[in-house]
């Protein structure tokens, strides 16, 4: 499909928009939107809180938070995640007893209310056996006193209420929540960003963290969503900051792919233009590294990424004939530690691959909003969990594309949520705040020791930076050498990186 055939096309979406943030759970950002939508799965004002306990025993219920960083950084890989949402493992061991107790009374009052009322026996079971987790716990093990306190421990159960993240809750307020969309794996960023490429990570569910995996980067050769795109000759395009995180897949390499990335300084003048002239389908990668983040990852400022929100949605919206024309998608890639109610369903795996991980079993709810002038105000439930795979199988359903694995192809669609008749709605905001700081002035700016401390993701950034620049170096022709050869040093590490991909970007 050419971008001639593109324009000829009558659906009304012409033009999908992705940005995927990072590390927050669905209760966390989204939860509090119960009390306005009382069919969203969500927190229950009206309930009593639900909670988590530490290794001390001492109990940590939901309740609203108005920090604006955590720190440290909660731990979000496989292990810790699966520990996470395991209800059932036992607790430290001076807790024990209470907890085989607990379970003793709940299986006989289940047994009981199940003997008068079979016919509610799941629902009994459901209700008298909820799903805690263990998120504090395994938050409190990982940063024992006295580098986490009671305070710090509270914000694995913290959740915003609506309208403090001024962007993100603005979108919220007026279009599609999805209250059924789950991390693709338990486990960290990297896997779950393969997901929403290509549906699948090969087998590896492990960040990169030494010289091995820096060497092996080329092990990620699964086919993309983009070589599906370019078999049908639909533009696309990806718009970062510093180091997109999708040149780690090798199918991005080619001279005619890497052209259609773009920093994300001509995203409004790209935006502005002729709405036939903008590709069908973008990618937003946000900005990882310091001195100013704004993924959304901990422990950095949670207002940077509220306002690459707004400024995305804002630039979208101040271009009616596009923006009649767009989805855009705001979307987090995993939950980073924090605790949401929601335990994670069986999953499909997506192929063969199972070196560090079998793929049956999805990661922690996460964010979700479908932001369009064809999407209602209010929430997507449906019955079938979505994942990040559920982004493919939308893409791919839209523009007819080819497989990518099964995990995609037995996918759940948010596609109902989408009306494709009638007109676009005239209601929706014109802007949304893009400078929170101004706005919202009662949240808790993070302390100065923040700065300067590097996660996980970015270490693994920066080493893919290095990869792509040496590999640069090595495949490129005399220019591109003698251009890397004779590059000024840069002052500081992210402007090091940045630079590094784009002599690797910058085809001869």
């Amino acid at each position: 499909m050419s971008e001639d055939a593109q324009t000829s096309d009558t659906h009304p979406i012409q033009h999908v928009v992705v940005l995927m943030l990072e590390n927050h759970s669905f209760d966390q950002m989204l939860g509090d939107f119960q009390s306005k939508y009382k069919e969203l799965d969500g927190i229950d004002p009206a309930a009593p809180a639900r909670t988590n306990v530490d290794p001390n025993g001492r109990e940590y219920p939901q309740a609203p938070t108005t920090t604006r960083s955590v720190d440290p950084d909660p731990r979000h890989e496989l292990a810790h995640v699966l520990r996470q949402i395991e209800s059932d493992e036992p607790l430290a061991h001076h807790h024990r007893c209470m907890h085989r107790i607990w379970r003793l009374l709940r299986a006989l009052v289940t047994a009981a209310i199940s003997w008068v009322c079979p016919q509610n026996k799941v629902a009994v079971m459901r209700a008298a056996a909820p799903y805690r987790g263990r998120f504090v716990l395994d938050y409190s093990e990982s940063y024992p006193y006295p580098e986490t306190d009671e305070k710090k421990r509270r914000e694995i159960m913290g959740y915003y209420e609506r309208g403090t993240l001024p962007a993100l809750h603005a979108l919220a307020d007026h279009f599609t929540i999805c209250d059924r969309w789950f991390a693709s794996v338990p486990g960290p960023t990297w896997t779950n960003r393969f997901f929403v490429h290509t549906g699948t990570s090969l087998g590896i569910v492990r960040m990169p963290d030494n010289k091995w995996d820096v060497e092996n980067y080329d092990v990620y050769d699964q086919a993309t969503i983009y070589d599906r795109l370019n078999e049908r000759t639909i533009p696309w395009r990806i718009y970062y900051h510093d180091v997109p995180q999708s040149l780690a897949l090798t199918n991005q390499w080619p001279k005619e792919n890497k052209r259609r990335y773009r920093k994300m300084d001509q995203f409004e003048a790209d935006i502005a233009g002729p709405e036939e002239t903008f590709p069908a389908y973008v990618f937003i990668e946000p900005q990882y590294l310091e001195p100013d983040p704004n993924d959304d990852h901990p422990p950095y400022d949670i207002f940077a990424a509220q306002a690459l929100i707004a400024r995305v949605y804002n630039a979208i919206r101040a271009n009616e004939p596009l923006w009649n024309r767009t989805l855009l998608v705001i979307l987090y890639d995993e939950h980073g530690g924090f605790y949401d109610h929601a335990k994670p369903p069986v999953a499909v795996a997506p192929d063969d691959f199972a070196n560090e991980y079998s793929f049956d079993r999805l990661g922690v709810r996460v964010p979700a909003i479908l932001v369009s002038p064809w999407v209602d105000a209010g929430v997507f439930s449906n019955p079938d969990p979505l994942d990040h795979a559920s982004l493919l199988r939308y893409v791919s359903d839209r523009w007819k594309l080819g497989p990518l694995g099964s995990r995609v192809e037995k996918a759940t669609s948010f596609a109902d949520a989408i009306r494709t008749t009638g007109a676009p709605r005239t209601d929706t905001p014109l802007s949304i705040p893009s400078d929170p700081t101004h706005h919202f002035k009662a949240m808790t700016a993070p302390g100065p020791a923040v700065a300067g401390r590097r996660n996980e993701n970015q270490e693994a950034l920066k080493m893919l930076s290095e990869f792509l620049h040496i590999k640069a170096a090595a495949e490129g022709g005399a220019k591109t050498r003698a251009r890397i050869l004779r590059a000024e040093p840069a002052q500081t590490e992210s402007d090091a990186a940045a630079r590094r991909v784009e002599r690797f970007l910058d085809t001869e």
